[in-house]
């Protein structure tokens, strides 16, 4: 972080915030078969009891010039990374350090040692199922599915904001077991600050923070023109993230 940012608003564990918030698909129409009889649509409903769901993710990029204004050159995101995971697992979260691996994730998209923290999870029974996907440009769409299981009922995901100092996007500890039978969710991504190196333009080559921060959303003038508050530019996200339940 460099003190350019300003002040650092730290954000609780819990990720669904004031300024994350989950919009669940409209009940009507056949938007949410999971919660409609089979005899009105002629398909069949998801089963809320099983031990076990598929579910395919989206994950859009939304960083346009229409709205975001000027971006570097190159902007992307690099290869999403992450896991099912249960409340034990701590790959990454607000408020805290970021581990050696996660910093390369955050400052250059270097995913092998994140990767091997995640199977570390794995072999103590913290997380379930790697999942991963690949680069996409700054309005560009990742599709891919992942099983999840009651023991390991929640996703944690991230992809670096390129080229940044150490900034990016994700989820931790989001919650996919629903109750309710709602299945389709779309969540805004704020940008957030992993803490480990300083920057406050959009480039890879930057001095090391020292001590380092923890992690925390995003604040503060960006190239001098990109204003950032609570990880997002007048209130708007620069990615998104799109769950469906399709088994």
């Amino acid at each position: 972080m460099n003190p350019r940012l300003g002040k650092r608003t730290l954000m609780c564990a819990g990720i669904l915030t004031a300024t994350l918030t989950p919009l669940l698909s409209a009940c009507s129409g056949d938007s949410n078969p999971a919660v409609t009889p089979e005899a009105e649509t002629g398909t069949p409903a998801l089963d809320t009891t099983s031990e076990s769901a598929r579910y395919r993710l989206r994950f859009i990029g939304e960083w346009d010039t229409t709205r975001f204004g000027s971006r570097p050159g190159g902007a992307h995101f690099t290869g999403l990374i992450g896991s099912t995971v249960n409340t034990q697992a701590s790959l990454w979260r607000s408020g805290e350090l970021a581990s050696a691996g996660f910093e390369n994730v955050a400052e250059l998209g270097a995913n092998s040692n994140f990767r091997n923290e995640i199977r570390a999870a794995m072999d103590a029974n913290q997380a379930g199922v790697l999942i991963e996907a690949s680069d996409i440009s700054a309005e560009g769409v990742a599709t891919l599915e992942f099983a999840i299981s009651r023991t390991y009922p929640r996703v944690t995901l991230a992809s670096m904001v390129a080229p940044s100092p150490d900034w990016f996007v994700g989820v931790n500890q989001l919650s996919l077991l629903d109750t309710n039978g709602e299945w389709q969710l779309t969540l805004a991504l704020p940008v957030y600050d992993a803490g480990t190196e300083g920057g406050a333009v959009f480039s890879l080559s930057n001095p090391a923070t020292v001590p380092a921060m923890p992690i925390a959303l995003l604040i503060g003038t960006v190239a001098d023109q990109t204003e950032f508050k609570n990880g997002l530019v007048g209130g708007r996200a620069i990615a998104s993230f799109e769950f469906e339940r399709i088994e």
